[in-house]
Formats: C-alpha cells, sequence, structure tokens
C-alpha cells in the first residue's frame, strides 16, 4: 500500500491509537505521529517535534492517550506464546511459524517513511551479517508502503536480508508502533520485543538470548 495522507493502515492508523508511543520518541512512531508531525512542521511548529524520529505534542485529551491494554513498553509486547504467522518475501520465498522452527529469527516491523526505523534498520543489518552463519534470520516486515518503496529504501540503507509485506503478521502480532521488532528463539518461542530503536550494545544483549 503506497503512503497517502488520507489511507488508514489498520494495524496502525486507527483513531484510538493516536498517541501511543510519543512517551518513547524520538525513538519510535506511529504513522499517524508521523503525518501529524509532517504537518506541523510545515506550519511552523518544528521545535515542538523530536529531534531523531517521529515527534508530537504530549497528549491533551483522553483520546490521545492509548486504552487499556495496548503494550507501551517492549517487555509487555512479548507474547506469551507466539502466534501462528506466514509470509511471502518480496523474492517470492514463503515462511510460516512452523517452517522457521529450528532456527533463530527476528522479525522487525518498519516503513520506508519512519527516520527511527531507518536509523535502527542498519543495526540489524550488522547483526544479521555477523550471525547468519550461525542460522540467524532477519526479516524486514513492511508495515505499511508499497514494495517499490520498500526496496528503495533497504537498498539506499544497504539491507540485504530479506523483506516482505504483511498486514496479517502485523495485525497476528499486535503492532501499534514501528519500528517493532520480535526476537524468536530456534524453539519457535518469542524471547523478547524491541519497541524503537536501540543502541548496538542493547541489540546484541537481546540476539544473544536466541543463539
Amino acid at each position: 500500500m503506497a503512503f497517502v495522507a488520507n489511507r488508514r493502515v489498520p494495524a496502525l492508523t486507527r483513531p484510538w491509537r493516536l498517541g501511543i508511543v510519543t512517551a518513547l520518541m524520538p525513538f519510535s512512531c506511529t504513522r499517524a505521529d508521523f503525518i501529524r508531525g509532517a504537518m506541523l512542521a510545515a506550519a511552523g511548529l518544528a521545535l515542538l517535534l523530536g529531534a531523531a524520529g517521529c515527534g508530537e505534542r504530549a497528549p491533551t485529551s483522553p483520546s490521545a492517550r492509548p486504552p487499556a491494554g495496548i503494550p507501551s513498553d517492549s517487555a509487555s509486547a512479548v507474547p506469551a506464546q507466539t502466534p501462528a504467522f506466514s509470509f511471502t518475501t518480496f523474492d517470492g520465498k514463503s515462511y510460516t511459524s512452523e517452517g522457521l522452527k529450528g532456527r533463530p529469527v527476528i522479525l522487525n516491523f518498519w516503513a520506508d517513511y519512519c527516520p527511527a526505523c531507518a536509523g535502527f534498520a542498519p543495526r540489524l543489518e550488522e547483526v544479521y551479517q555477523k550471525h547468519k552463519e550461525e542460522g540467524l534470520l532477519v526479516f524486514g516486515i513492511g508495515a505499511d508502503g508499497s514494495e517499490g518503496a520498500l526496496r528503495k529504501k533497504a537498498d539506499a540503507l544497504g539491507i540485504t536480508y530479506e523483506l516482505a509485506a504483511s498486514t496479517e503478521t502485523v495485525e497476528t502480532f499486535a503492532v501499534h508502533a514501528i519500528p517493532m521488532t520480535f526476537l524468536i528463539g530456534a524453539d519457535g518461542e518469542t524471547k523478547s520485543a524491541i519497541l524503537g530503536a536501540r543502541q548496538p550494545a542493547q541489540l546484541a544483549a537481546e540476539v544473544e538470548k536466541i543463539l
């Protein structure tokens, strides 16, 4: 799906999900945050935006706050049991949660217009290059955007791990903000989740949990 301001992505832009991760910015963003930030900047209010990601003013009304049950931190985003999922990469390879058992897997949900995603993806590429001989698989799952836009951004970032776009997988993992990353062990269980961007040392520590 192309990024069009008046088009909504079910997993990221429903009205009751606005402002979900404002407390964590500039390290992560919802698509709604990005649009709102761009509109404020165009109006000359750039000073209100986060310096490194998608920013906005703190929510001032109940409708702008996350409702109960929406995870606001990485730990609460880890599912008690990894849900069944499947997707097909842009290169035509099909993967399922059952078929991936036996391999450590990283699922990174991102979009081409997300600054925090662009900052985090090269760190994932470094991890992939370092551990791919150990069987690590890394997938960049487009939460929004067209295949062409995602490929172009990945190429610009030097990303070589596999890419896909799957609204079903986004909804299966209840992804409400990006970048969102799930680290799944060879036993098929999700060991940890990373909301937003993390420093290399922090990412490396999380990766060790699944190798």
